[in-house]
């Protein structure tokens, strides 16, 4: 038993292992299991009456091979990233203080608070499952017909057979707190799984089912999820709320993210009445512009992707996310929701020649508030955090597999 022990070390050191799983069922394996700490995992195969120090156990060989199977498929899954959504199909929903990305099917892959910024809530573009699901999709699995956008809005529709899932990013009513709205629509019933992870997935959660909704314990700030007349089951072992629902023509099931408060109280207004002003914000902005009448349209949607970008501080994001490569694979994944003087410069002239000089006169204005902090305007810096200030030391995120798997994750 001794020799097992020394062995396992000997190969730790060898492999340059951060973590052992030791599996066994024959004499002489306590010892080695009671030589396990830190990360490492140990499983009893056989009997359960028999007395074990390992933290796990299966009930035979047969079982302890299925473990490894799925652990092997975690892994793989882990290092080279599960299929990712292409990222020119990915959807930008917007409301200016905030930014998330839905995928084609209506998945949200991407989602942080308070600030555009901030650690994410959900990340499942960088991390797969374990780093958040909000997910809504049909019973019978049907796959998505197709995605567009309300025409000058930044509302996005995902149809399905049967069903539709309207997204978009509420007029922020609060100052910090996002709330991004969910509608769904159509005759056909879809499961909807939630399970938002704070922080990249680092911070544990507990999830409590309310009256009219959700309410997530645990992470750095409140977070509900307002959905009267939803039936959810909630496994707190895993993290995770799930519910069936049923819209019909009449009753559209409403689906409420409010990050930023635990409130489930019903809001002011209806839900169409709050879609419609949202909408009408973006499309009023677009008739003052000054578009070419050749792909009219394009040029609209590019105006208001810029738009989407340009923050209440007047700091311009280079983009929504961190860490999407240059190249799959490679280690150049950088963190780019911050504000780069060139690129936040280049924004708003593409908008002025647009007909729009609302976000220039705020970039200038954000520009004379980091120069008026400084001994002299030789010391700018290409680029600051979207409140104009310093960047931390850049940290990389150890937890997550990157997007396909393009490692390191890096935030700041």
């Amino acid at each position: 038993a001794h020799g097992k022990a020394e062995a396992l070390e000997v190969l730790r050191g060898r492999v340059e292992a951060t973590a052992v799983l030791y599996m066994g069922g024959g004499d002489g394996e306590e010892p080695v299991f009671l030589h396990l700490s830190g990360a490492d995992a140990g499983v009893r195969v056989g009997d359960a009456g028999e007395p074990s120090v390992a933290a796990h156990r299966v009930a035979d060989t047969p079982a302890a091979a299925q473990l490894l199977a799925v652990l092997a498929a975690e892994r793989r899954s882990w290092v080279f990233g599960e299929r990712p959504t292409p990222i020119e199909r990915m959807s930008l929903l917007s409301n200016r203080a905030a930014v998330a990305l839905v995928g084609p099917d209506a998945r949200l892959l991407w989602l942080c608070h308070p600030e555009p910024d901030s650690p994410a809530l959900f990340a499942e573009l960088l991390g797969g499952r374990s780093a958040g699901v909000f997910s809504i999709a049909p019973e019978h699995r049907g796959l998505p017909l197709g995605q567009r956008y309300e025409r000058d809005t930044m509302t996005v529709r995902t149809r399905f057979s049967r069903l539709e899932v309207i997204d978009y990013l509420a007029e922020p009513a609060v100052a910090g707190r996002t709330d991004l709205v969910r509608v769904v629509t159509g005759t056909g019933a879809a499961v909807v799984e939630f399970a938002p992870r704070p922080d990249f997935g680092r911070a544990p959660v507990r999830i409590l089912a309310k009256d009219d909704g959700l309410v997530v314990e645990g992470g750095p700030y409140p977070v509900a999820l307002y959905a009267p007349g939803v039936s959810w089951q909630v496994d707190q072992d895993a993290g995770t709320a799930l519910a069936r629902v049923h819209p019909t023509s009449e009753r559209p099931v409403v689906l409420e993210l409010r990050c930023g408060t635990d409130s489930l109280e019903a809001p002011g207004v209806g839900e169409q009445e709050r879609r419609r002003g949202t909408e009408r914000e973006w499309s009023s902005w677009v008739r003052t512009l000054d578009l070419p009448e050749t792909e009219r349209r394009l040029v609209a949607r590019s105006a208001l992707t810029l738009r989407g970008l340009c923050t209440p501080t007047g700091g311009v994001m280079a983009a929504a996310t961190t860490s999407l490569p240059e190249e799959i694979g490679g280690i150049r994944n950088w963190d780019y929701r911050y504000c780069w003087l060139r690129d936040g410069a280049l924004t708003v002239q593409a908008l002025v020649e647009a007909g729009s000089t609302a976000e220039a006169e705020a970039f200038l204005g954000w520009v004379h508030r980091v120069v008026g902090g400084l001994a002299g305007p030789e010391l700018l810096r290409p680029l600051y955090s979207l409140r104009g200030t310093d960047l931390g030391p850049e940290e990389v995120v150890e937890s997550l597999s990157g997007y396909a798997g393009s490692r390191p994750v890096r935030v700041g």
